[in-house]
């Protein structure tokens, strides 16, 4: 019997931040550029997959404080680059709005036969002209983002070997309030993202 779970979160409001350099920051980090969620909304979404863990084979579920929506895969790049984004993303961006987006099922990426689920999310009008706005951008500053059809998704969790992945329908609404470029930073047994530049949406 499917498990149907419903739930709307809003998180605070948005605080702007630029997390400074250290010397820690590998000069050329991979990069992205993605939706943030809230710690709040973070936390919701893990009590939910925690309680659907028991459908699934073992698997490597991602820690709350890494669970983002990725709008633009920008490889490695001078800091010095990420900062000019920065600056044309805050323009071309400027009083963009709060909006929702809608989380719909739990199910494999990017079909029911793989090693990854993700949480799938509903069209989304704002999304998308979003999305198109932030590639824009990084093409205006030659840089170079991953060409495949954009599918919103946050990565829940991987498996060793591709199977065959339940579908769980759910309906669990996230008010998005901000994006952020960030890095990826290898630690001993896992990746940690950290924003190194975050904008935030109008409110009004």
């Amino acid at each position: 019997m499917p498990v149907k779970i419903r739930n709307r979160i809003s998180p605070p409001p948005c605080i702007e931040i630029t997390v400074p350099h250290s010397n820690k920051t590998p000069a050329m980090p991979r990069s992205f550029v993605a939706l943030d969620i809230d710690a709040a909304q973070k936390a919701v979404i893990q009590q939910h997959l925690h309680r659907l863990q028991h459908h699934y084979p073992p698997a490597r579920w991602i820690p709350a404080s890494n669970l983002h929506i990725t709008l633009a895969f920008l490889a490695q790049q001078p800091l010095e680059q990420l900062e000019q984004l920065y600056q044309t993303l805050s323009d071309e961006l400027y009083r963009w709005p709060t909006f929702t987006l809608t989380i719909h099922k739990l199910a494999g990426f990017p079909n029911a036969n793989s090693h990854i689920m993700a949480l799938l999310l509903t069209h989304s009008h704002s999304l998308n002209t979003l999305h198109d706005r932030v590639h824009k951008c990084c093409q205006h500053l030659q840089i170079n983002t991953d060409s495949k059809p954009f599918h919103a998704h946050i990565t829940a969790a991987r498996i060793k070997r591709r199977q065959s992945l339940t579908c769980i329908p759910m309906s669990l609404t996230l008010t998005i309030s901000s994006l952020s470029i960030q890095q990826s930073l290898q630690q001993a047994n896992a990746v940690e993202y950290q924003a190194l530049h975050s904008i935030c949406f109008s409110q009004a």
